[in-house]
């Protein structure tokens, strides 16, 4: 009896350190009765200081239980959801912006300099800002950097100065196992955008593992690291079921993105067969890095972890959310405020809101 009061008494002193350790709050982006709202992941998330705008999109709600729920007969609408003090408060809109008809080839350089400068990219097309996305020009093309294969992207990029970025893409790779063909690679603009420059594939062996949506920071100097979405099929027959073996994987590099090796294992997103989550990846001023990333295994939700040696070794699993309705969740987007705080965008149906909507939460580490 002894001994199980001192286990009992361990564990809470435990649950309460964390507790201090890592303060939290929840709120609401956009929801709307009726309306299935997702994907933050695939749009994308900008601030200049306490200003946020989360790209993400709107349809009709429909349940489905093995897939998402919304009526695929009906409109799908790109959002923009702006806050103006780091997450209190939001006014959202419905934009044309993002059109993939017409696209041009950039003739004029971005100007990355501006502190209102935006990128957005995804698949082969890349649309920017100059005024916190109030305005977005494009799209324009990338170039299929001698791979012939399709683009796969989503919006991962750093600045290094007036003249130079990074983007994170990924593209249909020939060596990965078929159907999971999305291998990501970092590639290079010295000229605002007029030309760019394949740097490296960030995932290598088993070449025939998915990896997909980067989301990256700079550790220091030329150091990079980026947590990658990764998936592999452990089987695929009709009588069993697909079975997927999903996880968070982080890739570093020492030369700005020309060369990647595997750092870590991160994290497993699934136990099942709900194709997994892509991870979010934030980095403190201390050097302390946060990644979120949706759990579509039971209990559902949204979790965390940290690390404090460069992506070497990840703390304990922290659960942020367990109350997901369903599966269908996640796809988050982080930034790091002013403050120090980390915030987290995602989707998430829950018992009080069934139907999916982008909620946020804002950590304290």
């Amino acid at each position: 009896m002894k001994s199980l009061l001192r286990i009992l008494v361990l564990l809470t002193a435990i649950l309460i350190s964390h507790a201090a350790a890592l303060e939290m709050n929840h709120g609401i982006v956009f929801h709307k009765e009726g309306r299935f709202a997702g994907w933050p992941a695939n749009g994308g998330i900008w601030n200049w200081g306490n200003e946020i705008l989360i790209m993400h999109s709107e349809l009709t709600y429909h349940y489905y239980p093995n897939q998402h729920s919304y009526d695929r007969s009906k409109p799908a609408h790109t959002v923009l959801s702006r806050s103006l003090d780091a997450g209190n408060t939001w006014e959202t809109i419905r934009t044309e912006a993002f059109t993939k008809k017409d696209p041009k080839v950039l003739e004029e350089p971005m100007a990355f300099s501006n502190p209102d400068f935006g990128l957005r990219s995804r698949d082969n097309l890349f649309w920017y800002t100059d005024d916190r996305g109030h305005h977005w020009k494009g799209p324009f093309l990338f170039p299929d950097f001698g791979i012939e294969n399709p683009l796969t992207s989503r919006t991962d990029y750093l600045i290094d100065d007036e003249n130079t970025l990074l983007v994170f893409l990924s593209a249909k790779a020939p060596s990965v196992q078929a159907g999971l063909q999305d291998r990501a690679f970092s590639a290079r603009t010295n000229d605002g955008g007029l030309s760019w420059e394949f740097q490296g594939w960030m995932t290598a062996y088993p070449y025939g593992v998915r990896s997909v949506m980067p989301s990256t920071v700079r550790l220091q100097d030329h150091e990079l690291l980026s947590v990658v979405r990764r998936r592999i099929d452990a089987h695929d027959n009709e009588e069993l079921g697909r079975l997927d073996v999903n996880w968070v994987e982080a890739e570093y590099s020492e030369d700005n993105g020309h060369n990647w090796t595997k750092q870590s294992m991160v994290a497993f997103t699934d136990i099942s067969h709900h194709n997994g989550n892509p991870g979010a990846l934030a980095k403190l001023s201390d050097g302390t890095l946060v990644v979120v990333y949706g759990f579509r295994g039971h209990p559902f939700g949204i979790r965390a972890k940290t690390s404090t040696d460069g992506g070497k070794t990840w703390g304990h699993e922290i659960i942020l959310r367990d109350d997901g309705l369903v599966y269908d969740l996640g796809y988050p987007k982080a930034v790091t405020l002013p403050d120090g705080r980390v915030f987290v965008c995602y989707y998430i149906a829950t018992p009080e809101r069934p139907n999916q909507h982008i909620a946020y939460t804002i950590l304290n580490p």
